[in-house]
């Protein structure tokens, strides 16, 4: 199960950063700053994540308990979406009709 998600995770979270940055972008601006939150941002993501799933083996959870909180959280992130996607669909629906 590791290996597998290893594997998903390299191809499919990899491929991600250059269109979250360039979201990030599109969405707040093109300043330095804008960049380097966002950089330290997933940077502070990295760190809680593995602290999170260290604590998770500390507690007795087994090995396996980082990649079910890795794949909670990041449902969590998908959740997060919707409201943008709703936002999108209105503006969709508003300039066709």
């Amino acid at each position: 199960m590791t290996i597998a998600a290893i594997v998903i995770i390299g191809l499919v979270g990899l491929p991600m950063n250059p269109p979250m940055v360039a979201r990030v972008m599109r969405t707040a601006g093109d300043g330095l700053m804008v960049n380097t939150v966002h950089t330290a941002v997933v940077t502070f993501g990295v760190v809680v994540g593995s602290s999170v799933g260290g604590l998770a083996i500390s507690a007795g959870y087994g090995l396996l308990s980082p990649l079910w909180l890795g794949f909670l959280l990041a449902l969590l992130g998908l959740v997060s979406l919707l409201p943008y996607l709703k936002r999108s669909e209105k503006k969709i629906s508003s300039s066709v009709g």
